[in-house]
């Protein structure tokens, strides 16, 4: 926030919402989310389970959302090798 000339006692509270099931949405909201938190040193909280996680913790919760997707056939189809008769 220093770069950004942002006075570092200045306090400010940004909310991502999500509409729907749209795994996506929420890989790439989370993602947003901890990034913001670890560039502004700042805290992610979740009021669905009422927790407050650090930068460093959001990250982890970012990448445990992303892992637990990943073999969701929603996020897309597993490639077919090009050699693979339908």
């Amino acid at each position: 926030l220093n770069e950004l000339g942002i006075p570092s006692e200045l306090t400010f509270r940004i909310q991502f919402s999500i509409i729907g099931s749209k795994p996506l949405e929420l890989l790439a909201a989370a993602a947003a989310i901890s990034a913001l938190a670890i560039v502004t040193m700042g805290i992610v909280y979740d009021p669905q389970k009422d927790k407050c996680l650090s930068a460093e913790e959001s990250l982890e919760w970012a990448w445990s959302l992303f892992n637990a997707q990943s073999g969701n056939a929603i996020i897309g189809p597993k490639k077919r090798p090009w050699w693979h008769i339908w």
